[in-house]
């Protein structure tokens, strides 16, 4: 099981396109294979055009190809004003100690 280690969250417009393109060519950093997942926003709403990402297989799959040591990211601008995005971005992240 693969999820990111950390989200581009910002305002639409705020230059997370730039930031999520300039990591991506970074060795140190996988970025998911799709920009804008919004894979933590949706909850069973029926728009296929912005939420593709829809299952947790789809999401992990997503990371697929990410090597041991690098920073494994994901950017959905989305989140910052998705009501559900908090609890599930919270519901995934693993405890810390």
């Amino acid at each position: 099981m693969t999820l990111p280690t950390f989200l581009l969250i910002g305002p639409s417009r705020s230059g997370t396109t730039s930031l999520y393109y300039y990591l991506q060519q970074h060795p140190q950093v996988f970025m998911s294979r799709i920009k804008e997942t919004n894979f933590f926003a949706y909850e069973g709403q029926d728009d296929p055009e912005r939420f593709q990402i829809r299952t947790r297989a789809q999401y992990e799959a997503l990371f697929d190809g990410a090597r041991p040591g690098q920073a494994i990211g994901e950017a959905s601008p989305i989140y910052l004003r998705s009501p559900v995005a908090p609890r599930r971005i919270r519901e995934a992240s693993p405890p810390r100690d």
